[in-house]
């Protein structure tokens, strides 16, 4: 049997409203659909995502388990299934640009040095439109092993990432549970170790914004003690896998003070908020006070009335905290639809 060129792996759990129009993102790539590999891992959905899939059987892959395991160790089975030489996962909610495939095949057969590649999204709603926002990619066209040792990198999600399978084959499986809802930012840290990584400027996936939408929940994750959790624990998975994997490389990370402390800060406000939830004011307002030593005072001023109001109104924070976060983020993705810089 003819080995494909690109395996394409989708993740999904009761995405059965999407997972169609992502399936046929796939088939209508101006590439040679006899060169691509669908590979459809369906975590035990319990809506008519089989239904939506069984259209397309003669030409995805579709494996359905039995027990909902999680994004993670479904992605994991997925990749080890893979065979093609470049591998490109894909979230179930979201969708490609018809050049996608093609422009990645292209660029890895003419850059070979690379290992992976990230590029920009556009913004889609829940129904596919166009919103006419994207999300973009800081202006360089490569990460190197040296620049993770400097600074975090920044790519965009899932579906705008894409690796080499012997460079992938290196770094997996991708450790932590269910809760662990970050493989892209994991796979593409490692494969710094191995290759550098390109940064395509190109928007070339569809990002569907929507209200359970794992991203968005992560951003929003402040006003939720489950989703507070989950963040917290991501971050741990990220940094401790990063500094073991260091450590075999006898390497070490030189990133600037203010990236520590600004690490340093968001670790502590989880830590507060999760107390301010869970009634232990008392520990939250230590946390608190130990938290806004450094910060200036106007700073100082707005995140004391922050946390004042979660540890004394838990309900009243989340609501300013969510209303204050869409503000903000209509106002990035203004500044990202314009194509100035944002740190969203």
């Amino acid at each position: 049997m003819r080995r494909p060129i690109v395996s394409v792996v989708i993740s999904t759990f009761n995405y059965a409203r999407y997972i169609g129009q992502t399936i046929e993102s796939v088939l209508q790539q101006d590439f040679p659909s006899s060169d691509i590999e669908i590979i459809v891992l369906d975590d035990a959905s319990t809506d008519a995502t089989p239904d939506r899939v069984r259209p397309y059987l003669d030409r995805v892959r579709y494996i359905r388990q039995d027990v909902n395991i999680g994004l993670v160790p479904t992605l994991n089975r997925g990749f080890e299934m893979a065979a093609g030489k470049y591998i490109c996962p894909l979230d179930a909610d979201d969708m490609w640009m018809p050049q996608k495939l093609k422009t990645v095949v292209d660029f890895f057969e003419k850059n070979p040095v690379f290992g992976a590649l990230t590029h920009g999204a556009k913004i889609v709603d829940h129904d596919g439109r166009d919103t006419g926002f994207s999300r973009s990619l800081p202006s360089r066209d490569r990460y190197t092993f040296e620049d993770l040792l400097a600074k975090p990198p920044q790519l965009g999600h899932l579906g705008c990432v894409a690796f080499l399978r012997d460079i992938l084959q290196k770094i997996l499986p991708i450790p932590g549970n269910r809760r662990f809802v970050l493989p892209d930012i994991y796979m593409f840290y490692h494969s710094l170790f191995y290759a550098p990584a390109a940064v395509i400027p190109d928007r070339l996936t569809l990002y569907r914004a929507h209200e359970s939408n794992l991203s968005d929940r992560l951003g929003a994750s402040k006003a939720n003690l489950k989703d507070l959790r989950m963040a917290s624990y991501c971050v741990r998975i990220l940094d401790g896998n990063l500094k073991k994997r260091l450590r075999s490389f006898g390497r070490m990370l030189h990133w600037s003070k203010e990236e520590l402390e600004q690490r340093r800060a968001d670790r502590l406000e989880r830590l507060i908020l999760e107390s301010a939830y869970c009634g232990r004011r008392r520990m939250a307002c230590r946390l608190s006070q130990e938290l806004l030593k450094g910060f200036p005072l106007r700073k100082k001023i707005f995140k004391a009335a922050a946390f004042g109001l979660a540890i004394s109104f838990p309900t009243g924070y989340r609501w300013v905290f969510l209303a204050y976060r869409g503000i903000r983020q209509r106002s990035a993705i203004a500044r990202l639809g314009s194509g100035e810089p944002s740190d969203s």
